[in-house]
């Protein structure tokens, strides 16, 4: 069909992939699903966000991205997941 809805099935976007392209600065005060996105990425590279993935970037998800920074040699170990960070994610899936 033209909708790219499998017969049966449920349409995905285009953004629902496998890959973990980032395409947002994120820093405290965000929410919504990119954020989500993010904090269950984090949980699944193993740091902590003791809330869980809640969608909201609090200080638990701004201290395990910068675990993940500091882990990773991404300088400033900030927290902010910005343009530096994003890039060395997508270099290293």
């Amino acid at each position: 069909n033209t909708l790219g809805v499998p017969a049966g099935g449920v349409a995905t976007s285009p953004t629902e992939t496998t890959s973990s392209a980032f395409t947002t600065n994120l820093d405290v005060g965000a929410k919504g699903a990119e954020v989500m996105k993010l904090q269950n990425w984090l949980i699944k590279k193993g740091h902590s966000i003791p809330a869980g993935a809640t969608g909201f970037y609090g200080a638990q998800t701004k201290a395990a991205v910068a675990a993940y920074q500091k882990a990773n040699g991404i300088s400033p170990v900030s927290g902010f997941f910005g343009p530096k960070t994003r890039a060395y994610v997508e270099a290293h899936p």
